[in-house]
């Protein structure tokens, strides 16, 4: 069974999330004031949130595409 367009488009926002993340792991937060690298350290912890919800839904739909599992929750994913 050939992926979806949804599919597709899930694993590309994957994509830029990971690109997205990689970036903001590589910034050395001792060049920073203590302040500034508090507010980078949340932008990271954000941008793993974020890249964590991809994950699990583009997993969910890979699932439900070639398998038929129906998962609802991201533990059922896991």
């Amino acid at each position: 069974m050939e992926p979806t367009e949804k599919y597709h488009h899930k694993l590309n926002d994957l994509k830029k999330a990971v690109a997205s993340l990689d970036e903001a792991l590589k910034v050395n937060l001792f060049s920073f004031t203590e302040e500034v690298s508090d507010l980078i350290q949340n932008g990271q912890i954000q941008k793993i949130e974020y890249f964590s919800e991809i994950l699990w839904k583009t997993v969910k739909i890979a699932l439900e595409e070639k398998n038929g599992l129906i998962a609802t929750a991201p533990k059922n994913v896991y």
